[in-house]
């Protein structure tokens, strides 16, 4: 991302998000879901809500997928930077690689194919040959630590803690690259606790990161572009 940009160049495609939340899985919808007295009654208010018909877990899981994918292709359309979706997607990839890391038995149910890498590029490559060099080299290193960490140790969640603080280190790397920030912008000590979740975001005055706990802000780092 070489150019800068103004909010204002996201004023259409705001427009179109808000749009586009009719048919996405609010906080409102989910408790409709799990409120719901039987299977079929969820695979019809999915129905409603613009999904592709549900019989069992494959198809449900289908159904999320091709939404999901329908859904970055749409704002991809009209994202003044394309590298903006990646801030979204990285988190696939991390789940993936954990994933292949913890249960490569259930690899094909389990992976998410909504990432920067292909989920099945993923799968192929590293039963290849147990290896992730065919990563980008940031994710490949953050990939064998966990690998390594997972293997001496048995504990899952030292290796998780590797790869989360690699996915917000690159997110700090794709808000600093894209918002010119400064060496002193962001730093991420400690990856968020389960439930919480960043959220990059950007204005005339400031390019920002928030870290969110079921919607309430936990903690926020802004910084005002060079001049």
């Amino acid at each position: 991302m070489t150019k800068r940009r103004k909010d204002t160049d996201y004023l259409f495609l705001s427009a179109r998000i808000r749009a586009m939340e009719r048919r996405l899985l609010t906080a409102q919808r989910l408790e409709q879901l799990l409120t719901a007295p039987s299977v079929e009654a969820c695979a019809q208010l999915l129905s409603e809500w613009g999904y592709a018909p549900v019989h069992d877990e494959p198809s449900l899981q289908a159904a999320l997928s091709a939404q999901r994918e329908a859904v970055f292709a749409d704002v991809s359309r009209f994202m003044p930077e394309a590298e903006v979706l990646d801030v979204f997607r990285l988190k696939y990839d991390y789940h993936n690689i954990k994933t292949l890391l913890k249960a490569p038995q259930d690899a094909e149910r389990l992976l998410i194919d909504a990432g920067t890498v292909s989920a099945e590029t993923m799968r192929k490559k590293h039963a290849e040959n147990g290896g992730w060099d065919f990563l980008p080299a940031d994710m490949a290193a953050a990939a064998d630590e966990a690998q390594r960490v997972l293997a001496e140790t048995g504990s899952a969640r030292s290796s998780d803690c590797i790869l989360d603080r690699a996915y917000f280190a690159r997110l700090e790397k794709l808000a600093r690259n894209g918002g010119k920030l400064p060496a002193r912008a962001v730093r991420f000590d400690a990856p968020p606790a389960p439930g919480e979740a960043v959220r990059i975001y950007l204005s005339e005055a400031f390019w920002g990161i928030a870290c969110l706990r079921e919607d309430q802000l936990v903690w926020r780092a802004q910084i005002p572009p060079e001049t």
